[in-house]
């Protein structure tokens, strides 16, 4: 789901790097080339990459968690955490169809994805260096939008904002952030259907 240029050596072979913003688990990537005036457009077969989480939590969990550098935290569907959750520069933080009851704040975290999800407390993300996406309207893997029992901030972010379909019931600021929505989005931002 995440784009970024490649590196060509002298016997054209492309090398890429994915920044986070795939979901934990498996997910299909194509690379596609556009061409050149010397070379014709062309189009990778599908593969597999399977992203693993350091932690994943799929039932009720009390308490705060901190996600530091190198570290994933996934939060999948049907879990249900009460307490803060933290994401230190360099941490990814994953939740998919869970209940969070408690503040997520996000300094510097290589990236951020809340899907289908119950969010209850503020939610501050900023200076992610990696694809931020909370709810996508097309993104593949799928994204659905979240509810949101609070106020939400998300600044300053480097890597590409989605904020698609959720319904937010405080304040929303979204600003300073740079970087590339992944196809077909276009421009840093995109937030629709909130």
């Amino acid at each position: 789901h995440t784009t970024s240029p490649c590196a060509t050596a002298a016997t054209a072979t492309a090398t890429c790097s994915t920044s986070h913003g795939l979901p934990v688990g498996p997910a299909t990537v194509t690379a596609t080339y556009l061409g050149s005036t010397n070379d014709s457009p062309s189009t990778s077969a599908p593969f597999t990459e399977t992203t693993t989480a350091t932690t994943t939590i799929t039932g009720s969990h009390l308490g705060s968690l901190t996600v530091r550098a190198g570290e994933t935290l996934f939060i999948g569907p049907g879990a249900n955490v009460t307490g803060g959750i933290t994401v230190n520069a360099g941490g990814f933080l994953d939740i998919e169809g869970a209940m969070v009851h408690g503040a997520i704040s996000t300094t510097g975290a290589a990236g951020v994805r809340l899907c289908g999800s119950t969010l209850s407390g503020p939610i501050t993300i900023s200076r992610s260096t990696g694809l931020v996406v909370v709810g996508d309207d097309e993104g593949s893997p799928a994204c659905a939008g979240n509810t949101i029992n609070g106020s939400v901030s998300i600044t300053n972010n480097t890597g590409g904002v989605e904020f698609d379909n959720n319904v937010v019931t405080s304040s929303v600021t979204i600003t300073g952030n740079t970087g590339s929505a992944p196809p077909p989005d276009t421009g840093a931002v995109v937030a629709v259907g909130n």
